[in-house]
This record gives structure tokens, sequence and C-alpha cells, in this order.
């Protein structure tokens, strides 16, 4: 498992980026009055690809399976909550939690984030694991010293 939580600080925070520009632009864009359908499964597409490839990167290198792979995906989250609850929130939604923490349509795409996380390691399972010989090795054969037949 991961030792060094920095890489996972440094992880969340960019996911914490990527899904603040995205849902930014899908809100605020140009012409953009009010999010429908469309904006919202595009921010679940982006949601679970983002947990897909990043824990990805983070099981490729540090190793794991599924457990591991759901745990990334739950400290992911966990830091991007708090990045969320400290400067969105407070700067952006003038403070409403309640309005933020109570919105389901962010919640689909907490769990597919984490859905994804879930595949990443299973997948691992499946490639993990020591690579063996598919026959023994042939045994050496003995000296002559010299005999003839």
């Amino acid at each position: 498992m991961l030792k060094n939580w920095k890489i996972l600080v440094l992880w969340g925070a960019l996911v914490w980026i990527v899904m603040f520009v995205v849902v930014s632009i899908l809100m605020y864009g140009p012409g953009i009055k009010s999010i429908s359908w469309p904006q919202w499964i595009i921010e679940w597409i982006v949601s679970a690809a983002l947990g897909f490839f990043i824990v990805k990167q983070l099981v490729k290198s540090y190793g794991g399976q599924l457990k591991e792979g759901l745990i990334y995906g739950a400290i992911l989250m966990a830091i991007t909550f708090i990045l969320d609850l400290g400067i969105t929130v407070p700067t952006f939604m003038g403070g409403k939690f309640v309005e933020f923490l109570s919105n389901w349509v962010m919640w689909v795409g907490v769990f597919l984030f984490l859905v994804a996380s879930a595949i990443v390691g299973q997948l691992n399972i499946k490639g993990a694991g020591p690579q063996v010989p598919q026959q023994p090795p042939a045994q050496p054969a003995s000296p002559d010293f010299g005999q003839q037949q």
C-alpha cells in the first residue's frame, strides 16, 4: 500500500481541480442558463474516467488489488470533499453546505468514481502474481566423464 500520503494528496487535489473546472464549464459556460441531464452525464463520465485512470496509475506504481483500489478512490474522494467544503461551498455557493451535500446527482459521480476505482483493483487481481513457467525446467544432463557406449 502507498506509504507516501503526499502523492495521494496531490492526486486528490488534481481530481478536485479537474472536476471543479469541468463542472464550472458545464454550469456556467456560454449560453447556459441551467444545468441539464446531458451535462450531468458528462460530469459522471469524467468522474468515472478520472477514478479509473488515476487509481490505475496508483495501483500500477504502488501495487494493490480490489481493496487498495477502493481505499485509493475513497481517500481521493475524501480529499476532494475537504477541498469542496473548504473552498467551493464557502466561495461559490455562499456557504450552502446542506444544498451541496444533498445534491444526489453529485453523489452519483462519487459512486461512479469509486466503482471505477474498484474495477481497476479487480483488473489488477487478474494480472497480478508471479509469472510461473508452464513447464518445469529441464534437468541438467549428468556429466559423461569419458564413458562410451
